[in-house]
């Protein structure tokens, strides 16, 4: 699939995605959404810690994108955030790229 980058929202988020900031990054989520969002990358290069909260958000976005016929992709993910996907079993889920450029491309 080839899309032009304005369609593609870039998303970055920063320091801790848990249940105290659950709430906060949902929202932002649902309003793009609502706006006719359906291209999202993810950029979890700044990412410290994911928790069970987070993996359920992204978890949710997923499906979501995925009822629009749309596409989520991940990228930037530290070992750490990487290990989280991997433990749950939710890593083949997702398409996660090394960095922000190659998951550009990939739309």
């Amino acid at each position: 699939m080839n899309f032009s980058s304005e369609s593609i929202q870039v998303i970055k988020i920063k320091g801790r995605l848990d249940i105290f900031r659950a709430v906060e990054i949902e929202s932002q989520l649902k309003t793009m959404l609502d706006s006719g969002c359906s291209l999202i990358v993810l950029d979890l290069s700044e990412l410290e810690y994911l928790s069970s909260s987070g993996l359920r958000i992204c978890l949710d976005l997923l499906r979501q994108i995925n009822a629009r016929k749309g596409k989520l992709t991940l990228c930037g993910m530290n070992p750490t955030v990487r290990k989280m996907f991997h433990m749950v079993e939710m890593e083949d889920l997702f398409e996660i790229h090394k960095n922000l450029g190659e998951a550009l491309s990939s739309f």
